[in-house]
């Protein structure tokens, strides 16, 4: 409801912040946790959860555009049609 009563999209929200190796270990290392808080200010409000900002197919190709228009970075990769 406020995405669209307010007109927003994908906001960074949380405190609490952490990520750190765990205790649990694994082949060649061991597992990280990522522990947040979260306080929803709506009821019933349907509220959705990424690592990172979501992009579209769009917004990657445009990305690489702007890396293949910076000759300092166009060197290091190529595009394929």
């Amino acid at each position: 409801r406020q995405a669209e009563t307010a007109q927003i999209g994908w906001v960074r929200a949380g405190t609490d912040i952490a990520y750190y190796a765990n205790s649990i270990r694994r082949k060649g290392g061991c597992y990280y946790t990522l522990t947040f808080t979260v306080t929803f200010p709506l009821d019933h409000d349907t509220c959705f959860l990424a690592h990172c900002y979501p992009f579209t197919y769009t917004d990657w190709k445009l990305y690489l555009q702007k890396l293949q228009a910076d000759p300092a970075r166009a060197s290091r990769f190529r595009c394929r049609p």
